[in-house]
């Protein structure tokens, strides 16, 4: 049994702003890892429950919708292709907060989606401490990209 640690993950961001499925192809990926330090998985499916007589009663969930996201956390690394591009939208409202994320998992599974970047913190915390980052990003409709062919691992 094998347990992959978390780093294994990749998350890359499309520096060219693309957001949408044709934009994929010309996507300018920008690896997400620099001055993060942690990554959290925000889903939330919406459960419809139903009881039914025939169910003598008893509650029936059904998945209707899909709501999937990342909660982003670290440190403010100047610099950083990808940090620079995200703080740059910090201004920003609607379609201007919406790009494509790939996530690659440590079995080499590729996902790629449009996601809205929101609640951008880039600063905070004490005196001597290194300036805070922190977003989220909230994925928009279904996953259009995926594969099972590794997406080049640009940390080596």
């Amino acid at each position: 049994m094998v347990f992959n640690l978390n780093h294994k993950n990749l998350y890359q961001i499309d520096t060219k702003g693309g957001n949408t499925k044709d934009s994929v192809t010309e996507a300018t990926w920008a690896l997400m890892a620099g001055g993060i330090s942690s990554i959290t998985q925000n889903a939330a499916d919406t459960v419809d429950n139903q009881a039914y007589y025939d169910g003598d009663g008893e509650s029936s969930s059904d998945v209707t919708g899909l709501n999937d996201g990342f909660a982003f956390t670290g440190n403010r690394k100047v610099g950083d292709t990808a940090q620079d591009f995200i703080v740059s939208l910090k201004h920003k409202t609607g379609e201007g907060r919406k790009v494509n994320i790939r996530h690659t998992s440590p079995d080499g599974t590729v996902e790629t989606a449009q996601y809205t970047l929101s609640n951008i913190v880039i600063t905070g915390g004490a005196a001597n401490a290194k300036e805070t980052l922190s977003f989220t990003a909230g994925q928009n409709g279904r996953i259009y990209e995926e594969s099972t062919t590794p997406a080049p691992n640009p940390a080596g």
